[in-house]
């Protein structure tokens, strides 16, 4: 199954400026990667893919899924499945989330109206 993905503003917000930073170019090059991953392949295993304990977004569960591993500040992808059946929303990309600030970074995600800013059918990966 294909997965569509949407983005909250604040996913979308970071993964332009990782776009617009060239010395991001590698760490881009990777989150476009595991994005593309998502979409086909959501138990693949380079993801990692697990439940982000301790809160839900108002889709639901909240997933984990790895964009680095093994690198101090290592990037990880936040998201839940929907709205639609075969839709993927990214909350938030960020480095390594299991602290506070990205839990309120997530609650003022929910908070904001409209939380969905784009949604895209296929990404292009590098």
């Amino acid at each position: 199954m294909t997965f569509n993905l949407s983005f909250t503003r604040k996913a979308e917000v970071t993964l332009l400026d990782l776009e617009k930073a060239k010395s991001k170019k590698g760490l881009l090059k990777q989150v476009k990667k595991v994005l593309g991953f998502m979409q086909t392949n959501l138990r693949h295993p380079s993801l990692h893919t697990h439940k982000f304990e301790g809160f839900e977004s108002p889709l639901g569960e909240v997933f984990e899924s790895y964009a680095q591993n093994d690198t101090p500040g290592a990037y990880r992808i936040l998201w839940s499945s929907g709205p639609k059946k075969s839709e993927i929303t990214i909350l938030i990309i960020t480095p390594l989330p299991n602290s506070k600030q990205t839990i309120r970074d997530m609650r003022a995600v929910f908070e904001a109206s409209p939380w969905f800013i784009s949604s895209r059918a296929r990404l292009d990966t590098c």
